[in-house]
C-alpha cells in the first residue's frame, strides 16, 4: 500500500484526496492539528463549497473506507494549510 503526503491549501474549495475504487482509505494529519473537513460524492465532481463536510480530529481519530463508505472523498481545511499522510490500497 502505497503511502503519500496530500498538501491541502487553506480555502473553501475541495481537493478529491482519494477515487471511488480505493478499497482503503486511512488518513491521519502530520500538521498541528487543524481540523479537515471531508465529504464523498457519487461522481468525479468536487461539491459545493457551501456544503459543511464531516470533521475529524487527527490527534485522536483516523479513516477507513468502511467506515466512510462508498464514492469519490474530498478534503479541505479552512483554517490553514494542512498535510495529510494518506495511505492508499487501489
Amino acid at each position: 500500500m502505497p503511502t503519500t503526503n496530500v498538501n491541502i491549501a487553506s480555502g473553501t474549495a475541495y481537493i478529491k484526496i482519494a477515487d471511488d475504487t480505493d478499497t482503503l482509505v486511512l488518513s491521519s494529519c502530520a500538521s498541528e492539528g487543524l481540523p479537515i473537513e471531508y465529504v464523498t460524492t457519487a461522481v468525479d465532481s468536487a461539491p459545493s463549497a457551501d456544503l459543511e463536510g464531516h470533521v475529524l480530529d487527527h490527534r485522536v481519530e483516523a479513516m477507513t473506507r468502511i467506515a466512510i463508505g462508498t464514492g469519490f472523498l474530498w478534503a479541505r481545511s479552512q483554517m490553514g494549510p494542512v498535510v495529510l499522510v494518506l495511505t492508499l490500497d487501489s
